[in-house]
């Protein structure tokens, strides 16, 4: 008897073949849209029908708007520069999804996402994998999810690049129906400046150059920067500046090497194992960035060998050498900059 999967559904062309693909697998899938407040593609219900494949409409226990967009404006507020999809992924997706399984009766859930599950692990328990070859791995946008989930989920895209997914989608006939048009990074808003503008308004202030403490410039208010963003030149020495701080609706920027730290501080931690091995350690800090080696972990304070640039309000992810997702946590700060 075949199993079913309840299976995350878009309307995009990864879920799409995803959907294709598990039921090539022998799997019975049902297709799980769920309702995050916004429009459902008019195209879905064609291509799952293109598929043969059941699907149903599920809202979520909480709203999205509680789950995500308010939590992502008030961390604007506080000075971070939140990753919405992560958030969501952890609140939103992935517990909704769950539930949904549960609902259907399922025997497990599956996403579009490029990631994968090892079931067999030297700590004991299913881990999802970094799969380092291939550069759409997604596995740092799951760093805060649910670890009970993680023995539930099934990644049908494991392994495979998003050339190989058109061109099954164009062989299987669905993708005249989907296109070829990326998916959103956020997807309650076209884009992010416009929906902060919207929400918090402008607010003036100066642009600060560190460490000589000059102002240098203006801006229209901090949460429409980025720590890391590039923001003009050295007036004297014309080197390029970076956004290295926000603090007090001021920005303060400097050469591209005040953006490097070698201890980065972590809150909402999220551990996947029990207790984490004493070396062989890797953090990363941004999606498609490096891993960079780590001394120790003393709660969730991260100790780097070398410097490595963290963003507040993006994921630090914590991985062993094999891959193997460990723990994750949002980033509150690092160190050279607390006399700012």
């Amino acid at each position: 008897m075949s199993k079913t999967v309840a299976l995350g559904i878009s309307g995009g062309v990864d879920s799409s073949v995803a959907a294709y693909l598990l039921k090539k697998m022998g799997y019975n899938v049902i297709g799980v849209f769920l309702e995050l407040g916004h429009p459902m593609p008019k195209h879905l219900p064609l291509v799952m029908e293109k598929l043969g494949i059941t699907w149903i409409k599920t809202p979520l226990t909480i709203s999205f708007s509680k789950a995500v967009i308010e939590k992502t404006l008030q961390m604007y507020k506080e000075g971070y520069t939140p990753n919405p999809c992560t958030i969501c992924n952890r609140d939103a997706k992935m517990k909704g999804l769950y539930e949904a399984m549960k609902n259907l009766g399922a025997d497990c859930m599956a996403t579009g996402h490029y990631s994968q599950v090892a079931h067999k692990t030297p700590y004991g328990n299913a881990l999802l994998k970094k799969d380092s070859d291939n550069p759409k791995d997604q596995t740092y946008f799951l760093a805060l999810i649910d670890r009970n989930i993680v023995k539930h989920l099934i990644f049908p895209l494991n392994g495979m690049k998003k050339e190989e997914i058109y061109a099954i989608a164009e062989d299987i006939g669905i993708l005249p129906l989907i296109g070829k048009k990326e998916s959103q990074d956020i997807c309650f808003s076209k884009k992010m400046s416009d929906f902060l503008k919207h929400h918090l308004g402008e607010k003036s202030g100066k642009v600060v150059l560190y460490p000589e403490n000059i102002v240098v410039g203006h801006h229209r208010g901090t949460h429409l920067y980025t720590v890391g963003e590039r923001l003009g030149a050295h007036p004297k020495t014309h080197e390029r500046l970076y956004v290295i701080k926000k603090k007090d609706n001021t920005l303060y920027v400097a050469p591209k090497t005040y953006l490097l730290k070698t201890t980065v501080k972590l809150f909402d931690i999220n551990m996947f194992v029990d207790n984490l091995p004493p070396k062989g350690l890797l953090l990363q800090t941004r999606y498609r960035g490096p891993l960079a080696e780590i001394k120790y972990i003393d709660g969730n304070i991260v100790k780097l060998e070398n410097g490595i640039q963290a963003t507040p309000g993006q994921i630090g992810a914590v991985f062993d050498r094999e891959g193997h997702l460990l723990m994750g946590g949002i980033i509150e700060g690092g160190d050279n900059l607390e006399n700012i």
